[in-house]
């Protein structure tokens, strides 16, 4: 059976300060690290690169051979809806919009700037596992 083709994914997630980071008890990851870590155990054929930087992440969608980029809403000094505007002046790349913040004018304004996918971040490692499938749709109809 052959082997599905790795996909390379850009993840923007605000970083946390050391007093808010949520930690694992085993990995010790930050939030961020956390979600690489549930996707590669979703799709371990996921190639994910992760900054907590919206200009890197910026710099990363535009200038490398990336498939998809995942970010977050809620950023300091940005959102993810300005990250998305940033994006689109210069690249078609699919963007998914992935999110605690459950608001529908969110996701409608998101959709209007060229948004490819917007989900909410609920708990447990399905939420991780739909993220996957839909990273890799809008990286395969890309």
């Amino acid at each position: 059976m052959a082997r599905a083709k790795s996909r390379r994914i850009t993840i923007y997630r605000s970083g946390m300060t050391s007093q808010s980071s949520v930690y694992c008890d085993v990995a010790r990851a930050s939030p961020l690290h956390m979600t690489d870590h549930l996707l590669r155990d979703c799709d371990p054929n996921l190639e994910i690169d992760v900054t907590n930087s919206p200009q890197r992440a910026y710099e990363m969608a535009v200038n490398s051979g990336y498939d998809c980029v995942v970010t977050d809403y809620r950023m300091p000094n940005i959102t993810g809806l300005d990250l998305v505007n940033l994006i689109r002046e210069s690249s078609d790349i699919p963007i998914i919009l992935f999110t605690g913040y459950g608001y529908e004018s969110v996701a409608g304004a998101g959709y209007e700037a060229g948004l490819d996918g917007y989900m909410r971040k609920d708990p447990g490692i399905e939420t991780y596992c739909e993220l996957a499938r839909r990273i890799r749709r809008v990286a395969i109809n890309r």
